[in-house]
């Protein structure tokens, strides 16, 4: 992987104290689900970036409608926020702070319940409304291996895990896009952090399993979490990958 090969070479060619105290640009990402429809899911899909300094940061939350037969994905912004530390304000306590937060309304943002509202979806509940459950996800995301999840109803989800993965790379590469240029130390963009990625089994881990299965009354949805760390400066990709509809080879008896 290239995630910080940029950011590397910047700061060999800088050489300055100041480079060499301040972190490594990090962007992470990490999806929850929103709602579901009948046709789709919706998933929030948030970006952290530390902006290569300890007293910034900057957060931006997309929305991301996922087809359930497909799984093809459609990302649009919904809201960003820059914080900075208020250095002229003093700290109320050891290890606290204050901070300058500017919110940002895009001219492109949508509002996540209205496009919810409009596709006849249903927010997503978790624990006691019981929309999903765990679901044990069983096999490889190495080349030629499987992945397996079976459930005590009868229904049965099995692909090949690596397809999964090549996946992670083209995901990143729409936030990369979407993502504009925040102000940073380093001479790195996002683009520089995000894309191009080509990820394998090795840098990737099943972090879990769920079934969607109440939504909209129709046969379930099975996503998988896959999470991909980058051990150097540890900029983490946690993301929720619809399984689509072709790897579902069993039926509710």
């Amino acid at each position: 992987m290239k995630w910080h090969l940029a950011l590397g070479l910047a700061i060999l060619q800088a050489g300055t104290d100041a480079a060499q105290a301040t972190p490594p640009d990090i962007i992470d990402l990490r999806d929850e689900i929103f709602g579901f429809s009948e046709q789709s899911i919706f998933l929030l899909r948030s970006t952290w970036d530390n902006l290569g300094i300890y007293s910034s940061e900057q957060r931006e939350v997309f929305l991301v409608v996922v087809d359930r037969q497909s799984g093809a994905e459609s990302l649009a912004p919904v809201y960003q926020v820059r914080r900075d530390e208020d250095q002229a304000r003093e700290a109320p306590g050891p290890g606290t702070t204050w901070w300058m937060t500017r919110a940002v309304v895009r001219s492109d943002a949508v509002n996540p319940w209205q496009v919810l509202a409009e596709a006849q979806g249903v927010p997503y509940g978790a624990g006691g409304q019981g929309d999903s459950g765990p679901a044990p996800v069983e096999g490889s995301l190495a080349p030629g291996g499987e992945i397996h999840i079976s459930l005590d109803t009868g229904w049965s989800w099995r692909g090949e895990g690596a397809v999964l993965v090549a996946g992670i790379g083209a995901r990143l590469d729409g936030i990369a896009a979407a993502l504009g240029e925040p102000q940073r130390i380093a001479p790195v963009t996002v683009r520089d952090l995000l894309a191009g990625q080509v990820f394998t089994d090795q840098d990737c881990d099943i972090a879990g399993g769920q079934v969607l299965d109440r939504a909209a009354g129709g046969p379930p949805s099975a996503l998988v979490r896959i999470d991909c760390v980058e051990e150097e400066g540890g900029q983490l990709a946690s993301l929720l990958i619809v399984l689509p509809e072709a790897w579902r080879v069993a039926t509710s008896p």
